[in-house]
């Protein structure tokens, strides 16, 4: 089972700053970021395209889809790090070439997570942390009061 959860960071101003710089690369290429971002965006908008033509063959079920939106600078930005691009150390999260952030715990993780999604909010940053597969008895029974989205892996 896989297990999301939803923690605030507090990213210092030049943390700030950078995770802006990072945001934009999401959307255009520079070297000054992460690469590991870069790699997950590509990846995103391929798989997003992939899904575009098997759905214009007939190959993916459902209803045909439209063709994949650009990412923007006005809208939600995030960018999704996997294992090599954060570490948790202590109370703080290390993000690659951000440094470590404070983020508000509001519960402890199960697991160590698989990969991390920051997102920009207007002005608030918070954090998803993707839980690897925990065992069902590890998470607690009621998950709908607390923000926590379960899948099923």
């Amino acid at each position: 089972m896989q297990v999301r959860y939803r923690y605030r960071i507090y990213p210092s101003p030049g943390q700030r700053q950078m995770l802006a710089r990072t945001f934009g690369c999401a959307r255009a290429w520079l070297g000054e970021v992460a690469s590991v971002a870069l790699v997950q965006a590509c990846q995103d908008a391929g798989r997003a395209y992939r899904n575009w033509f098997d759905s214009l063959s007939g190959r993916r079920k459902g209803r045909k889809g439209g063709r994949p939106a650009f990412r923007r600078k006005h809208r939600r930005q995030s960018i999704r790090l996997t294992r090599n691009g954060f570490a948790l150390r202590g109370e703080r999260l290390y993000v690659a070439k951000v440094g470590n952030i404070k983020v508000a715990w509001s519960r402890a993780l199960p697991s160590v997570p698989s990969s991390v999604t920051v997102l920009a909010l207007g002005r608030r940053e918070s954090l998803n942390a993707c839980g690897g597969n925990v065992r069902p008895g590890l998470v607690p029974a009621d998950l709908g009061e607390t923000g926590t989205h379960r899948s099923a892996a």
